[in-house]
């Protein structure tokens, strides 16, 4: 079977326009079934490249692969990789019918191993009215999400999206904020929503960042975080980033317990952060 994959690859590779068209007509009927096999899924991949700007074949190459449940395409191990190639070298217009299902069952598809990965492609190609949809059905279940194993990755991916200031999508932006500083101890020491607050951190909007650090700092929980397993993670970026002066208030706050990190498995990288701002480059923050 795996030479008579790479037979096929060559075909294609080798293919004229003409060919492309010929070898899509005569698998159409079975496009779904060979984006779901683990070799029929990287000829048809390649088949995705070949077909990029030939309108023809891209319409009845997607007529054939919506033949096919694609709820079950989406979430499969081999076949979200061809409909991730399809909207990278299709566009949205073309896909149509992929981001139809993504906004029809975004809850479903976010927390998937498999599928969160194409919701994450179509938030990259989506229309604003497309994107805006699947966002609103998301957004109330973000709490869930920033714990979910899959649906984590989805939060973080929107979180890195540059988006105009007045753009409504950022709405779900501001809502991961807020719900991740109004539980700043339960996230920051989650394995996995750690990892949420981490990417906040590491942005580029420096008022989600302050945010979180005021969270940090009206809980008391500074030294409990650089303690944690996974705190102490985020107290190590949270003391870089934000403005100077919350950085200088989180220094503040961990000074008096830089002995008990130091000798802490999990608080002595953050105790080697502190002891460069309060002795090097930290005598330039107004402690």
């Amino acid at each position: 079977m795996r030479f008579r994959l790479y037979i096929a690859q060559k075909l294609v590779d080798l293919a004229s326009q003409t060919q492309l068209f010929v070898y899509t007509h005569i698998i159409k009927l079975e496009i779904s079934t060979l984006s779901m096999h683990p070799y029929g899924s990287r000829v048809i991949q390649r088949m995705v490249e070949r077909s990029r700007g030939h309108s023809v074949i891209i319409k009845l190459f997607m007529k054939g692969l919506s033949r096919g449940q694609m709820l079950a395409l989406v979430c499969n191990e081999f076949s979200n990789h061809v409909l991730k190639k399809c909207l990278e070298h299709f566009g949205a217009s073309e896909c149509a019918v992929i981001i139809a299902c993504i906004r029809t069952n975004s809850l479903q598809i976010s927390k998937d191993r498999y599928g969160c990965v194409v919701l994450q492609r179509t938030i990259d190609v989506a229309s604003q009215a497309d994107c805006e949809a699947i966002l609103n059905a998301l957004q109330p279940h973000i709490v869930e999400l920033l714990t979910h194993t899959s649906g984590n990755y989805v939060v973080q991916h929107i979180l890195r999206q540059e988006w105009g200031d007045d753009d409504p999508r950022n709405g779900f932006k501001k809502s991961v904020v807020r719900e991740t500083s109004s539980r700043i101890i339960e996230l920051a020491t989650s394995k996995i929503a750690s990892n949420v607050i981490e990417t906040i951190l590491h942005g580029s909007n420096p008022e989600f960042k302050d945010v979180i650090l005021r969270a940090i700092l009206m809980s008391k929980s500074a030294t409990r975080l650089s303690l944690d397993e996974f705190g102490n993670y985020v107290m190590r970026i949270a003391l870089i980033e934000g403005t100077e002066a919350l950085r200088a208030q989180l220094v503040q706050e961990l000074v008096p317990s830089m002995g008990q990190l130091q000798h802490s498995v999990h608080g002595r990288k953050v105790y080697q952060k502190l002891a460069i701002l309060t002795t090097g480059e930290g005598k330039q923050m107004k402690l």
